[in-house]
């Protein structure tokens, strides 16, 4: 399929309303933004879509845009991101979310920084709707045309990269770590969780304990609220319950990632 010269943009979002926006607010900052005029989006819906697109020849694209999450049991933002680096590693790659303060985009937009440093991925856009929609569309706009000229630089994303947030965040979610994450969701009981990926209580109690570490250091270098307040660190086994309640708290607040079938296919090929 032929496709205009520039500025194409392909926008992996399950929501017809986003596509409309973003669109919208390219052609209103076109004559402010002179490289985002005859900008045209095309929105896919699924992974698949995306990789449709990305795989035909004829395709020219100057910019990938996606949402995290899509469909409940689909893949979503993480997948597209793998895919686009895979397939097309020419083209640079935005990550559009709702990523207000201690949302259940955290994981997400965590792991797009750290996961895939040596990717095209150029920035991450807070998704705001409804306030301010005419300044906050300027900025959408404005950072657009910036990733496609190479020309953007994103505090956040630059932050998140940072060694030691690097660090912090591969202690928190190693490839080996998923069932037991999955665990913790599932299970109210400590005892419970360990037996259900077979782990012996003393080692799973003492990597919980690890676990709320990584992510207390996490919630304060990115000054993020912490889930259920201020954890503060567990040193005995009366407390040791707590800590569980801590991480069910926080593994249920993102359980659209630790759910997504992309999380499967990372830790196998990680492993």
């Amino acid at each position: 399929m032929n496709r205009p010269a520039s500025p194409s943009i392909l926008l992996l979002d399950d929501s017809p309303l986003v596509a409309r926006a973003v669109e919208a607010w390219l052609t209103e900052n076109s004559t402010t933004i002179p490289a985002l005029s005859g900008s045209q989006v095309y929105p896919v819906e699924t992974v698949a879509g995306l990789e449709a697109e990305l795989s035909d020849p004829d395709m020219v694209v100057d910019l990938v845009v996606v949402d995290p999450v899509l469909h409940p049991g689909q893949p979503g933002g993480l997948k597209g991101i793998a895919l686009t680096a895979r397939l097309r590693p020419e083209i640079p790659i935005v990550m559009y979310s709702a990523m207000e303060n201690n949302g259940d985009r955290f994981m997400y937009v965590l792991a797009a920084a750290t996961w895939f440093a040596g990717s095209r991925l150029s920035a991450l856009i807070p998704k705001v709707f409804h306030v301010g929609e005419t300044a906050v569309g300027f900025r959408v706009s404005e950072a657009i045309a910036q990733v496609i000229a190479g020309t953007h630089v994103d505090p956040l994303l630059t932050h998140l990269r940072a060694p030691d947030i690097r660090d912090q965040s591969a202690r928190l979610l190693h490839p080996s770590d998923l069932a037991s994450w999955r665990a913790v969701m599932r299970q109210p009981k400590q005892s419970d969780a360990a037996a259900l990926v077979g782990k012996r209580a003393t080692t799973f109690r003492d990597w919980e304990r690890e676990k709320l570490d990584a992510l207390s250091y996490l919630w304060e270098r990115l000054n993020v609220t912490p889930v259920g307040g201020q954890p503060g660190m567990y040193d005995n086994d009366a407390q040791a319950g707590s800590t569980h309640l801590l991480l069910r708290q926080f593994a249920y607040q993102q359980s659209a990632f630790f759910a997504d079938p992309f999380l499967d296919e990372w830790a196998g090929s990680e492993s």
